[in-house]
């Protein structure tokens, strides 16, 4: 018995991905409408609480800023014939003077302050210290012992904005290494003995319309060799001060809130309604389910499955029908045959022979659209334009066919 003449191209396959998505939709539906709810519901709160109400914060804000600076100059005058330097000669900030030719140093501690506006009183007072100390291997130091010495003192009034004061002093190198190999020879002692200015300074006043009481120590040191001396560690420095004040202002989102709450609600509503119109409307018809599950199956099989047009003597076989194309495949493998698959009136007809039976699958037809589900909304009733007269004579249009 002959399967009759191949049909000519059948309907075009649909997008797969969308009967699977319209597949998953209808599955999980109300599983889809929750999530999209819940995003709907943080986008929206999202952005009522960016846009419609984000509150109010206390913040510490910076009303004014200002700074005390602080630095050691130092200068020394040639005093001896040398053939570097005339006599006279005024050495300032060196970062090595020399004894031979200039052995008095005049050191000027100086405090000032930038602010926009201010008055203080200022009170300098400068200190010669010697130091015996050691360091240990831990890096801490031990003092034996110390001496101080006060060298001059200074007191300012009314120091204004970009006004500075200082405490000038004067020292002898020479002089100082002698006293201070005088009384390291007396009271000895493991380490060396180190020589510092150490300059207090007391300001009292106010600036920028805040009160201010300040206390600081600034250090540089003197260290003698022999024919020259260093005075270090007296570089400008600053130290800035800031006063601050909370106010209450609009809360700041931020970009999570600002831009994501839109998004998440604009999202969570396109999701809603595509759910439930996919949902409702356009639910997979069972012929659109069966023809995934057959799609489904070809795509697990298909190196099993081969476009051969058997002869007529083969297809003229009795026929055993298979349930679903895995089941015919199960019987190629069992009979150690192929599956062979053509084309028929828009759809795929699979073959496996053996021996004197043709077992055979059918695929389902290809969806060409939602006929089941309109013909079902209209009743299935007749859609040419023209009415169905119920007292029509069958026969004319047979006669007509």
């Amino acid at each position: 018995m002959s399967d009759g003449p191949e049909s000519g191209e059948g309907p075009s396959e649909p997008p797969m991905w969308q009967l699977r998505a319209r597949k998953v939709v209808d599955e999980w539906q109300y599983v889809l409408l929750s999530v999209f709810v819940v995003i709907a519901l943080v986008g929206g709160a999202g952005t009522y609480q960016a846009y419609a109400d984000p509150g109010t914060e206390r913040v510490e804000q910076t009303v004014s800023t200002w700074s005390m600076t602080n630095q050691y100059q130092h200068s020394a005058t040639v005093q001896r014939e040398n053939p570097i330097f005339p006599v006279g000669t005024v050495l300032q900030n060196r970062s090595v003077y020399y004894t031979t030719i200039a052995p008095v140093a005049s050191i000027e501690p100086t405090v000032g302050y930038r602010a926009a506006q201010g008055s203080l009183d200022v009170e300098l007072s400068t200190e010669l210290i010697f130091r015996r100390v050691s360091t240990g291997e831990d890096g801490g130091t031990t003092v034996y012992w110390e001496q101080r010495r006060s060298l001059a003192s200074q007191t300012v009034s009314g120091l204004g904005p970009g006004s500075s004061a200082s405490v000038p002093i004067t020292i002898n190198a020479s002089q100082v290494e002698s006293r201070a190999a005088a009384v390291s020879q007396q009271l000895g002692g493991p380490g060396e003995t180190r020589i510092f200015l150490v300059t207090q300074m007391d300001a009292s006043g106010s600036v920028d319309g805040e009160p201010v009481d300040l206390a600081r120590q600034y250090t540089a040191r003197l260290q003698v060799s022999d024919g020259f001396y260093q005075i270090t560690g007296g570089a400008a420095s600053s130290e800035s001060f800031e006063r601050t004040t909370f106010v209450t202002r609009p809360r700041d989102p931020g970009p999570l809130t600002a831009i994501g709450g839109p998004i998440g609600l604009i999202l969570g509503l396109i999701g809603l309604a595509s759910v439930a119109v996919v949902g409702q409307r356009m639910p997979p018809a069972p012929g659109e389910l069966a023809y995934l599950r057959f799609a489904s199956e070809r795509e697990d099989f298909e190196e099993w499955i081969h476009e051969v047009r058997l002869p007529e003597s083969v297809r003229d076989r009795p026929r055993a029908e298979a349930e679903s194309l895995s089941d015919l495949v199960d019987v190629a493998i069992d009979t150690d045959s192929a599956v062979h698959v053509e084309r028929r009136g828009g759809v795929d007809v699979f073959l496996v022979p053996h021996d004197d039976l043709l077992y055979v699958y059918e695929s389902p037809p290809i969806p060409s659209g939602r006929t089941d589900s309109v013909q079902a909304d209209d009743g299935g009733g007749d859609q040419t334009g023209e009415e169905s007269s119920p007292d029509a004579d069958p026969s004319a249009s047979m006669a007509e066919d």
